[in-house]
C-alpha cells in the first residue's frame, strides 16, 4: 500500500514538474511572439513613413519643375534641397529615427538646417566655381557639394595626383587650384581641416537634374522595400526559432526520466 502511494505521489509530482516546465515555455513563446510582433508592426510603421516623406519630396521637386523655380540653372539647386531631405529622412524613418533635414525654402542664407547646423547646397558643374561660392557666406555657414565632388575634393586633399571625374582626367592645374581653393576657404573661416565645413550631399551631381530625379527616388523606394523584404524574413526566421525553443529539450526530458 505504501509502494502505491509512493509511486502514485511521485507520478503526481513528475505530472506537476511537466505541468510546470509546459506554462514556462508557453509563457516564454508568448512573450517571444509578442516582441516579435511588435517589431513587425514597427518595420511597417516605419516603413510607411519613409514612403510618405520620399512622396512629399516627390510632391515638392514636381512643383520646383512645374513652376521653374531658379530657372534654368536654378531649379538644380531647388531639386538637390528637396531630395536631400526626402532621402536622408526616410533612411532615417525606416530605422524609427525622426527627420533631421529641413528644407529652409526661405530665400535666406541658409538652404538646409541639419541638426543645428545651416547648411548652403551648391550643386555647380565647374568645381572651382562650386567650390568658390563659399566665399560668399559667413564663416560658420557649412557648405554642401555633390557626393561625387565631394570624393574628387576628397583625393586631391589626401594629395592624389591623378583625379577623374565622369571618366575625366583634372589636368594639374585644376587639381592645383581645387586644393588652393579648399586650403583658402578653410583658412578664411578660421579652421585647420575642410573636413569642419565641407559636407557631402547623398545625390551625385547628375542626380538632382530634372530628368534623372524620378528614377533616383524610385531606385530610393526599391532599396527600402528591400530593406523591408530582408527585415521580415528576419522576423519570419525569428518566429521559427521561437517555436523551437519552446518545445522540450533533450536535458528536460532526462531530467524527468530520473
Amino acid at each position: 500500500m505504501s509502494n502505491q502511494i509512493f509511486n502514485q505521489a511521485f507520478n503526481q509530482g513528475i505530472g506537476a514538474y511537466v505541468n510546470c516546465l509546459n506554462n514556462l515555455r508557453i509563457q516564454d513563446l508568448q512573450i517571444a511572439m509578442k516582441m516579435i510582433e511588435d517589431e513587425s508592426r514597427h518595420v511597417i510603421l516605419n516603413k510607411d513613413n519613409a514612403s510618405k516623406i520620399l512622396n512629399y519630396a516627390r510632391d515638392n521637386i514636381e512643383d520646383v519643375i512645374l513652376k521653374k523655380r531658379g530657372g534654368d540653372y536654378g531649379g538644380h539647386g531647388f531639386i538637390a534641397e528637396f531630395a536631400e531631405a526626402g532621402i536622408v529622412n526616410a533612411r532615417r524613418a525606416l530605422e524609427g529615427l525622426n527627420p533631421i533635414v529641413k528644407v529652409l525654402n526661405d530665400n535666406g542664407p541658409a538652404d538646409l538646417l541639419i541638426g543645428r547646423n545651416t547648411i548652403q547646397m551648391k550643386f555647380y558643374n565647374n568645381l572651382r566655381d562650386e567650390l568658390a561660392q563659399s566665399f560668399h557666406y559667413s564663416k560658420k555657414m557649412k557648405m554642401m557639394f555633390p557626393k561625387d565632388h565631394v570624393l574628387v575634393f576628397e583625393k586631391i586633399m589626401a594629395g592624389a595626383k591623378e583625379v577623374e571625374l565622369n571618366g575625366k582626367r583634372l589636368s594639374v592645374k585644376q587639381i592645383t587650384d581645387i586644393r588652393q581653393k579648399i586650403n583658402d576657404i578653410t583658412k578664411s573661416k578660421g579652421l585647420t581641416s575642410y573636413k569642419s565645413w565641407m559636407k557631402s550631399s547623398v545625390l551625385n551631381y547628375d542626380d538632382a537634374k530634372r530628368n534623372s530625379i524620378n528614377k533616383v527616388l524610385d531606385l530610393e523606394k526599391i532599396k527600402i522595400d528591400k530593406k523591408v523584404k530582408v527585415k521580415r524574413r528576419e522576423l519570419a526566421k525569428k518566429k521559427i526559432l521561437a517555436k523551437k525553443n519552446s518545445l522540450p529539450n533533450l536535458r528536460e526530458a532526462n531530467k524527468i526520466a530520473k
